[in-house]
């Protein structure tokens, strides 16, 4: 047996399997096998749950108002999309909660952004400009992103309206400040 990975001798393991055994521990490969499938099950399902917990009942419910899903098999209809936006979704509502529970925080952020906004806009831009492109996105029901960051590890853009540019709230998202025109 020396040199082989597996062996047949002919006696059957502890669950009643006849079959071949590894060299180097004599373990039954059919119990090995059926191990590794009753492990990835259970992975399977955890994953499951886990996605459960952040599921709301409905896509179209008040966004605040999520549940868990209680039929697995539903879980199995979600497109993939449809979890990612549901999921962006949950983030957006866990935001909310933060922020509600901590507005120091969200206070000081917003102050150390305004503070970095008005460094970033040249003195040829003039506040009314900037007003009017942000009420127009508002009407929209659109995000105000500026095109190149004001804000990022690589680049840092200027808050002025050849800047700035009006996306959904998604696009707005998915963008974040890693993405500009000639990027590296």
């Amino acid at each position: 047996m020396r040199g082989l990975h597996r062996y047949y001798d002919g006696t059957a393991c502890p669950k009643g399997h006849k079959g071949f055994r590894y060299t180097y521990s004599d373990i039954c490969i059919a119990c090995t096998n059926h191990r590794k499938e009753v492990i990835k099950q259970k992975a399977r399902r955890n994953e499951k749950m886990r996605v459960a917990k952040l599921v709301p009942i409905s896509f179209y419910t008040k966004r605040d108002n999520l549940a868990a899903v209680s039929d697995l098999e539903e879980l199995d209809s979600i497109s993939k999309g449809e979890a990612k936006e549901r999921t962006a979704m949950l983030k957006r509502a866990s935001k909310k909660r933060y922020n509600k529970k901590y507005p120091e925080k969200r206070k000081a952020h917003r102050r150390a952004r305004k503070l970095n906004m008005r460094q970033a806009m040249p003195s040829w831009e003039t506040h009314a400009n900037i007003a009017l492109t942000y009420s127009l996105a508002a009407i929209a029901g659109d995000d105000v992103d500026h095109i190149v960051p004001l804000n990022s590890p690589l680049v840092c853009g200027l808050h002025c309206t050849d800047n700035l540019q009006c996306l959904t709230p998604l696009e707005n998202m998915r963008k974040g400040n890693r993405i500009w025109p000639d990027m590296p």
